[in-house]
């Protein structure tokens, strides 16, 4: 195994430890009615599930990652300074993590100045406090678990010391922090209201949100970017399953009027949610005119939803997924 799969399995198992974690039970935290996060993560098999999940049930766009694959996207475990952050916390008993989190910068720059050369701790670049401390709770957020974190950046390396919220209310029953290097950097781990949804079937039908809450048509706003997804009419008739969607579809191709290319788009019957993206296939029919009357037929515009949630492409009638 090499050096960079040693490493990768090392966060694997940190990560995995930390979101199966015990982290104890409160008769005030609701968790004997609703059930805790460690509860629920003990029998999982993250490496088996998806990346995110993707419900349109209700007609609500119901989007969110898997906390697991986030964070093994974004970090890396850093053994050496998790080991010198609990030797840290050992030292002080009668504090709560989360001063010990805000501590642990300066007690490394003492023990640097100890030894020969003297550590260069800064905050993060976005930041102006040494650490920076964040909850993602406190914002709009698509992760599965809420996280905290403390960040500073120590001889140029961004450093996350995390924790996972593993009980029921968010105000305790968080893990015992571990220390991480920010893969990408520091602000992605900020960003955890960021969203992408793909059609499978083409993905220059995709839509991307920053607020987890609008879906913009290829990740533009403004005049003529394109209908938002939640803008769409949804049609969630409990008695179409997928099977009988993809029947409709196939069966609504077949039968389609044979009506002159160039004239669908000034068809004033046709309601095209995005008229400045079905020109763009009419100047090259010739290579796509298969795409253009999937977009004429799949019942104008509207976004299906089969009983189990999923949602298909307004467009062109494609599995929406998440990215």
């Amino acid at each position: 195994m090499s050096v960079v799969e040693t490493l990768r399995e090392k966060t694997r198992n940190v990560i995995t430890s930390m979101l199966k974690e015990k982290t104890g039970t409160s008769i005030l935290d609701s968790g004997d009615a609703y059930g805790r996060n460690w509860e629920r993560n003990q029998f999982r098999d993250f490496d088996q599930e998806p990346h995110a999940w993707l419900s349109f049930k209700h007609r609500y766009i119901d989007f969110t990652y898997n906390i697991y694959h986030w964070l093994l996207q974004h970090l890396t475990y850093h053994e050496e300074l998790d080991q010198n952050f609990q030797e840290f916390c050992k030292g002080r008993p009668d504090t709560y993590y989360l001063e010990d989190m805000a501590a642990w910068p300066e007690y490394l720059l003492e023990q640097s100045a100890d030894s020969d050369s003297e550590a260069t701790i800064e905050p993060l670049y976005f930041a102006s406090q040494i650490p920076v401390i964040e909850n993602s709770y406190n914002g709009e957020s698509l992760l599965s678990q809420v996280i905290q974190w403390a960040g500073f950046q120590l001889d140029c390396t961004e450093i996350i010391v995390l924790q996972v919220h593993n009980g029921c209310d968010v105000r305790g029953g968080y893990t015992r922090p571990r220390v991480f290097e920010a893969k990408e950097g520091a602000d992605y781990i900020c960003i955890t209201a960021d969203g992408h949804i793909q059609c499978a079937d083409d993905p220059r039908h995709s839509w991307s949100t920053d607020d987890a809450y609008h879906w913009y048509y290829q990740g533009t706003a403004g005049y003529g970017a394109g209908k938002r997804l939640e803008e769409y009419d949804m049609i969630d008739d409990a008695t179409l399953d997928v099977e009988d969607f993809q029947h409709w579809r196939q069966l609504n191709l077949e039968t389609l009027p044979n009506i002159p290319d160039a004239q669908l788009p000034l068809d004033p019957t046709v309601d095209i949610p995005d008229r400045g993206y079905f020109r763009g296939l009419i100047e090259d029919i010739q290579e796509d005119n298969e795409n253009a009357r999937v977009l004429y037929a799949v019942d104008r515009g509207k976004l299906w939803v089969s009983e189990d949630g999923t949602g298909y492409c307004p467009i062109c009638g494609g599995r929406l997924m998440p990215i």
